[in-house]
């Protein structure tokens, strides 16, 4: 079995899920307002997000492998 590099644990998917976070904050239209409903919304798509990222970047793993 061939063991993936690509590893997802709780402090990456943390880390990650804040930078989009902000960046999504930074990037709002001044007009948006951040409400506790907006802030769901936004923590569900990223992280939605984060593991279809994640998944990809598995997957490319494990297929450089094989072609290796």
């Amino acid at each position: 079995m061939v063991k993936c590099s690509i590893i997802m644990n709780s402090e990456v998917i943390e880390r990650a899920l804040e930078r989009r976070l902000r960046d999504r904050a930074l990037r709002a239209d001044g007009e948006v307002e951040i409400t506790p409903e907006t802030l769901e919304r936004w923590i569900r798509e990223e992280l939605e997000s984060i593991v279809r990222d994640f998944a990809v970047a598995r997957e490319l793993d494990q297929a450089s492998r094989v072609l290796n």
